[in-house]
């Protein structure tokens, strides 16, 4: 009996120990496991603290170019608004533009009939001053053309004015009696009246204004007194009191 007692405690002493080590060795396993666990997610978070700051980064790198981008866009914006209100005032000025245009060329349509007869009832030298002005012997084919024709026109009238205050000596080829040319020297006094006389002398007379042109009219005493003023304006004879061809009132 003793010697199974004693039997009996070697198997369960024997059974005990191989159940510590066997518990010791899963002890161990779940250790290393535990720390191998520990040291991946330690990694992990290594890894993602690593990655979260490169993400924040990226993100305050972003959002400055956000907030450039949206300064820029704004400055896009305000510069287009600009532009299509400045866009809009020229669009309105040149509107206005083409309407006053329109009204000048309603004006000098009529104006210009009435300038074009007046030029009708010019002396020669001034007809000769007003073919000068090539422009103004073409059609208007738009209005913006009224622009640079009404300062053509402005320019002649200058002219004319001038002329008006002088006295102008002009020699001129006329048909005279029996219908033949004749070279003939004119003084004209102004837009007032004015003398000729042919070049030897043998024909003169008064110049008269009229609405189709001035008229010339034969009277010997008015060659002879052309003859003189014509010496005299020329300089060949000393300045004497004549009696003017017209009076003004």
């Amino acid at each position: 009996m003793p010697r199974s007692l004693i039997i009996g405690g070697f198997i369960l002493s024997a059974a005990g120990s191989a159940w510590a080590q066997n518990t010791q060795s899963s002890t161990h396993a779940a250790l290393r496991e535990w720390v191998r666990t520990e040291k991946s997610i330690s990694d992990e978070a290594a890894d993602w603290q690593a990655e979260q700051a490169v993400l924040e980064d990226m993100i305050t790198v972003l959002e400055m170019e956000s907030a450039q981008m949206a300064e820029q866009m704004a400055a896009v914006e305000a510069t287009i608004a600009d532009s299509t209100a400045k866009t809009e005032a020229l669009a309105r000025r040149e509107q206005a533009l083409r309407n006053d245009l329109k009204e000048l060329s309603q004006v000098m349509t009529t104006w210009e009939t009435q300038a074009q007869a007046m030029v009708a009832s010019w002396p020669d030298p001034l007809k000769i001053q007003f073919k000068n002005y090539p422009t103004l012997q073409r059609k208007v084919t738009n209005d913006s053309a009224w622009l640079g024709r009404a300062q053509r026109w402005i320019e002649l009238f200058r002219e004319a004015d001038q002329f008006n205050r002088e006295v102008t000596v002009f020699v001129n080829t006329a048909e005279l009696d029996g219908g033949e040319s004749w070279q003939v020297s004119e003084i004209y006094y102004g837009l007032a009246g004015g003398f000729w006389t042919s070049a030897d002398g043998s024909q003169g007379g008064l110049l008269t204004p009229s609405a189709d042109g001035w008229k010339r009219t034969h009277d010997s005493v008015s060659a002879d007194m052309a003859e003189e003023m014509i010496a005299i304006a020329y300089s060949r004879r000393p300045s004497v009191h004549v009696e003017a061809p017209v009076t003004v009132d």
